[in-house]
């Protein structure tokens, strides 16, 4: 009736059975084990790479920081520039949602006017404090407010 050699749930000789466990890799599974080999490198080297610009992003923010000194005891006549000299640089650093939100800090438009805004306020947070004023008087005058 039946072949005593063959397994009655296959339909398959348990020689071959034992011969598949042992036997080399095809050619299709040699390439989806390096297939899998690949995705795997690229998911840590991914993760690094991910790691690695928050770790330089964290760095700049704290360099940035440590660049912003007071020389000077704050007063009533220096705070207005040092507060927007701080407020500039927390924006170039790409912090502005972070801030408190009002009409001088809120970030709204198009990518490109928020990168050429982080840009100008990059400027003035690097800026002397006589420099800073002359150009943001500048800056208002012709770029916030264009004569017509």
């Amino acid at each position: 009736m039946s072949d005593p050699s063959v397994n009655p749930e296959s339909k398959a000789p348990i020689t071959e059975q034992k011969e598949k466990s042992s036997r080399p890799a095809t050619a299709i599974e040699k390439t989806e084990s390096a297939r899998l080999a690949l995705a795997q490198k690229r998911e840590r080297l991914q993760t690094q790479k991910n790691f690695k610009e928050a770790q330089d992003h964290a760095l700049s923010i704290s360099n940035a920081l440590s660049r912003i000194k007071i020389t000077s005891p704050l007063n009533e006549s220096n705070f207005p520039n040092w507060s927007t000299q701080i407020i500039g640089n927390l924006r170039s650093l790409g912090l502005a949602e972070l801030m408190l939100n009002d009409e001088e800090t809120e970030v709204q438009g198009d990518f490109e006017l928020v990168e050429k805004r982080c840009v100008v306020e990059f400027l003035f947070g690097r800026m002397d404090e006589e420099n800073s004023q002359r150009f943001r008087v500048v800056y208002e005058e012709e770029v916030q407010y264009p004569q017509s």
